[in-house]
């Protein structure tokens, strides 16, 4: 009868501990899952410390990590280390990356409808407003269900200062459209070369790593890049004139994901990753046009780049010939997605001709 009483007892404090452990570890689960951290790695293009990767490349990944109090981490790549930047786009899509900047330069074969936004002179350098207007309205109505068909989630995207004319010396400045004919004019590809052929240059794809080189020796007559990526290269020194009005195309830049990785995230990690896109939106073209009343300019000051202004006819003269590159791009991409090249490019032209 005792031993009887003596295994019953058994049985319960064995029932007892087994029942506790198992309150335990599902205790331990969901602490685990509450403290669970995600680490990625991020690449760009830039080189380490430039202004570009400092201000808007590696903004938006601190920021999230901020925002997340260290839940999500990144380890950054700067000057192409993890990847290319031509190769951001489909490393992101393909998943090879998670997380990623890209340029609507480097995409305009595989995103084509997101050229949309490199159209010239559609907003003007003191209208951000509208620009974030118009590119919201895009988002809202088929541009991030683009994105995610494509495989991928648009953080912040956001435009840099005018593709502009830097040009040698040997070439000389150009003030009209006329100047720039036969111009070889090293390119990012894009909007921005057909930008220059409808003004007369010929565009010319050459890697960033060789533009130093074929400006000294004379192989293309200029560049046309960004102020901001013409600094963070350091191809100033290389370069005697500077026209930042003449060409009305701004290159355009993603903070994009992988639109799997992104869906499978915690809903708190996915809401604070959206919230530093709109904040970097929201602040950035400030950033932007500080960058070039100060850093642009004091690089050009320091290097005796002279800087061409233009008056209102010169102006007229290039935008009259840019109107070409909105019709061809309305008859290459119109059809795109069940025509929504179609409706995006009329909502930027009602955007244009206010």
């Amino acid at each position: 009868m005792i031993n009887l009483k003596l295994k019953s007892i058994q049985c319960l404090c064995v029932s007892f501990i087994a029942l506790f452990a198992i309150l335990v570890t599902a205790s331990s689960l969901v602490a685990k899952t509450d403290k669970n951290t995600f680490n990625f790695k991020y690449p760009s293009w830039e080189s380490p410390g430039s202004w570009l990767n400092e201000n808007m490349y590696f903004w938006w990944p601190r920021r999230v990590q901020e925002l997340t109090k260290g839940q999500v981490t990144f380890n950054e790549f700067p000057g192409g280390t993890l990847s290319e930047g031509f190769d951001h786009y489909p490393n992101v899509r393909d998943g090879v990356i998670a997380f990623a900047p890209t340029a609507g330069a480097y995409t305009i074969d595989t995103l084509p409808l997101l050229s949309v936004l490199d159209l010239p002179e559609w907003w003007q350098d003191h209208e951000y407003s509208i620009y974030l207007e118009g590119l919201n309205h895009l988002l809202n109505n088929g541009l991030q269900e683009y994105f995610h068909d494509k495989g991928i989630h648009a953080f912040a995207i956001c435009p840099l200062d005018r593709y502009t004319f830097w040009t040698t010396k040997k070439s000389g400045p150009v003030r009209e459209p006329k100047d720039a004919k036969g111009m070889k004019i090293r390119s990012p590809g894009g909007i921005a070369s057909e930008t220059l052929v409808s003004v007369g240059a010929n565009p010319v794809t050459l890697s960033t790593g060789d533009v130093y080189t074929a400006l000294q020796r004379g192989i293309i007559d200029g560049i046309t890049l960004t102020s901001t990526s013409v600094v963070s290269l350091g191809l100033v020194p290389a370069l005697d004139y500077w026209t930042p009005q003449a060409l009305g195309t701004k290159a355009t830049i993603l903070i994009i994901g992988n639109y799997e990785t992104y869906k499978n995230l915690p809903p708190s990690i996915q809401n604070a990753m959206d919230k530093a896109g709109e904040e970097m939106q929201e602040q950035w073209w400030t950033w932007m046009t500080e960058f070039l009343k100060n850093e642009a300019k004091e690089a050009a000051d320091n290097n005796n780049v002279k800087i061409i202004e233009l008056d209102t006819e010169s102006k007229e003269k290039f935008e009259e010939k840019q109107e070409k590159v909105w019709e061809d791009w309305k008859s290459k991409y119109g059809s795109v997605y069940g025509g929504k090249g179609n409706e995006f490019i009329n909502v930027l032209k009602k955007y244009k001709n206010r």
